[in-house]
């Protein structure tokens, strides 16, 4: 149990750290790798500008005979020319959209952070338990050792899955960076600018998962470390293992189903927040 404990406060601390990275120094072969796609694609972008732009325009139909002003002719041009730019360098942009993100969860971070969280049961409680036999092989204990066995793998699977959802934010990452250059070539055609305002959005989302998950795993760190294992310690010097277990086990559970089900819906969270 002490170990599973440990395992959890563990993933915890690593989600944590990694939420303060940017994809770059996440992983950098991964990151180079994107670096070259979105390198191989930037003539296909270009291409999709010119494409976007002309269909726009023929679409439309400009008649000089009814230009009163030249910038009804001007303007598409400079939109043209600032969304091929915005194309070419759309990477440096997602980087650029990331980095605003990043520094709000510095701005958290510096304020709150995860405090001492327990690498373990508390140390009275943990030796009332010892006392009481509770890790010993007989035969008594058998639903008492089956019961902690299932509590250490209910906290194992929590524990990879938290890594998971980390993990999976940054693969999101690399492939909304590696194709950014095809979808902000849509913001060059007024039928398919949608699909980029609604790229950008999602971007955004994603980049925002991380300061969900950060604040969720704040909010949990408090509220363990307000947890008092008083009644069971008393439940313990009464006899009742497995009650205490259940008194000290039963918040701290509580807490990992909320925050797993918070980090796992960050992304619904953003979406609902309009990114």
């Amino acid at each position: 149990m002490d170990k599973a404990i440990s395992s959890w406060s563990d993933s915890m601390k690593e989600v944590f750290n990694l939420m303060m990275k940017s994809p770059d120094t996440f992983n950098r072969t991964i990151w180079d790798i994107m670096k070259n796609i979105h390198m191989s694609l930037s003539i296909v972008s270009g291409a999709l500008v010119i494409l976007f732009f002309m269909y726009t325009l023929l679409k439309k139909g400009i008649d000089l005979r009814n230009i009163k002003n030249p910038e009804q002719i001007i303007s598409p041009f400079i939109r043209f020319v600032i969304i091929y730019w915005a194309t070419m360098i759309s990477m440096d942009l997602m980087v650029d959209l990331f980095g605003i993100i990043q520094d709000i969860l510095i701005l958290i971070t510096q304020k709150y952070g995860l405090g001492n969280l327990p690498k373990g049961m508390p140390k009275a409680l943990y030796n009332q338990l010892e006392e009481n036999g509770m890790w010993s092989f007989s035969v008594d204990n058998i639903l008492n050792g089956l019961i902690g066995f299932l509590m250490q793998v209910f906290i194992y699977i929590a524990s990879i899955t938290l890594l998971a959802i980390a993990y999976t934010r940054y693969i999101k990452l690399y492939l909304y960076t590696a194709v950014s250059g095809i979808f902000v070539s849509t913001l060059a055609g007024e039928e398919s600018r949608s699909i980029g305002i609604s790229y950008i959005k999602s971007y955004l989302g994603v980049c925002f998962q991380g300061v969900i998950i950060i604040l969720a795993l704040i909010i949990y760190s408090a509220l363990l470390q307000n947890t008092n294992s008083t009644k069971a310690l008393a439940l313990a010097k009464d006899g009742d293992s497995i009650g205490a277990i259940f008194e000290y086990g039963k918040y701290m559970f509580l807490g990992i189903f909320v925050t797993l089900g918070i980090c796992k819906g960050a992304d619904n969270i953003s979406q609902r927040m309009g990114l």
